[in-house]
């Protein structure tokens, strides 16, 4: 026959801790859980702080597309009209610092930015413009790409000689380089009027005449 239960002290039988079916103790349920709930919660911060940086620098960066468009499209600071000279071999950059120490632009980094995505920085021509009054980056950039430049006249007289019309060409200050050693044969220059820009070459000059 067996014992009866004994009661009272020293008679209390101990029970195992309950436990899962994998053999886990409730306790250590929790804390596993507890570990796996602060992993996510890791996981999630770091994954909204990248998607704030990520909102941050599209919102920066439309507003620094919008401010520099605006800037590039509003009226300039110059209040009265200005000759401007684009340099044979001038880059966009040269172009740009010229222009805002003429204070015909308010920022060269905007103008030159601006050349850059309109895909004109290797368009800008070589010549002399007219800048009006309060034009804009937008209508500068304009007009060197379309090479609207000043046009000076130099006028053969028919009945000149080919020395008189070499001196004419020699003496005038908007042509630039050396007379040819050699001159024309009489009667092969056209008496007509030829427009060029500041700093043409005599002898180009003379090549076209």
């Amino acid at each position: 026959m067996s014992d009866p239960v004994r009661f009272g002290r020293g008679g209390a039988r101990s029970f195992p801790a309950p436990t899962d079916e994998a053999g886990n103790q409730p306790e250590d349920n929790k804390k596993r859980r507890r570990k796996n709930s602060a992993a996510r919660n890791q996981f999630v911060v770091f994954f909204n702080f990248l998607f704030s940086c990520l909102v941050f620098t599209l919102i920066a960066m439309a507003a620094a597309l919008y401010f520099g468009k605006t800037q590039f499209e509003a009226e300039g600071p110059h209040e009265l009209g200005k000759t401007f000279t684009v340099r044979s071999g001038a880059n966009v950059a040269q172009v740009a610092n010229a222009l805002r120490r003429e204070g015909l632009i308010s920022n060269s980094r905007i103008f030159e930015y601006g050349v850059r995505a309109y895909r004109n920085e290797t368009e800008l021509k070589a010549g002399e413009y007219e800048i009006t009054a309060g034009a804009s980056m937008k209508e500068i950039m304009d007009r060197l790409v379309e090479g609207r430049a000043i046009l000076y006249p130099l006028t053969v007289v028919e009945g000149w000689t080919v020395f008189r019309a070499m001196q004419e060409i020699a003496a005038n200050e908007f042509l630039t380089g050396e007379m040819p050693e050699e001159l024309p044969p009489e009667g092969t220059l056209v008496a007509d009027t030829q427009k060029f820009g500041r700093g043409t070459d005599r002898a180009e000059l003379i090549s076209r005449m």
